[in-house]
């Protein structure tokens, strides 16, 4: 288990994943490991919070990251509380959410109604799907007409993901490091 990619293929977005496991049966790596390992040593914060919110399925942890979310956008990027609501919304669903393409179950194709084998439209064979700017929108509360006239908004968003999908890294490999 030396490699964070194999770590994460068996951490799902909620919990353990038992068809990352190696070789099926029982999952080796399950909710109280990935729990105690986020307990251990001198993790920041916002690390362990991603880390339990999106691994562990923790709504108070998903809480507190979501109202730290508010404050930063608006003392980061100077938005009122109703915008900094619904872009703090945005970030945390975008970075927690399952992005498995739905169509083809993560695999890039799948069988079409003649029972070929076909490259999945949706995802384009990829696996996953990412959120539309229009569904980015309704998310996070802005209307479309705005969210398209200013782009600033879409750049708020990815400045806090990327700081969040940097803390779901610290808190992979904090896991990684204590459970080997």
């Amino acid at each position: 288990m030396g490699d964070v990619s194999k770590l994460f293929a068996m951490m799902g977005c909620r919990g353990a994943n038992i068809s990352g496991m190696p070789r099926g049966g029982k999952p080796s790596l399950t909710s109280e490991d990935i729990s105690g390992a986020l307990g251990m040593g001198n993790l920041d914060e916002g690390a362990y919070l991603i880390g339990r919110a999106k691994w562990l399925d923790d709504q108070q942890a998903g809480l507190k990251l979501y109202e730290a979310l508010k404050k930063l956008f608006m003392a980061k990027h100077k938005v009122n509380e109703t915008r900094a609501t619904g872009l703090a919304r945005l970030a945390l669903f975008d970075v927690l959410w399952f992005k498995t393409c739905p169509t083809c179950k993560g695999g890039g194709d799948h069988f079409n109604d003649e029972k070929l084998l076909v490259t999945c439209e949706r995802c384009g064979g990829v696996g996953s799907v990412n959120l539309t700017e229009r569904k980015q929108s309704q998310i996070s509360g802005v209307p479309w007409s705005t969210w398209q006239r200013n782009k600033s908004f879409a750049y708020m968003v990815d400045d806090v993901r990327i700081q969040l999908l940097n803390l779901e890294h610290i808190a992979g490999k904090h896991i990684r490091d204590y459970l080997n």
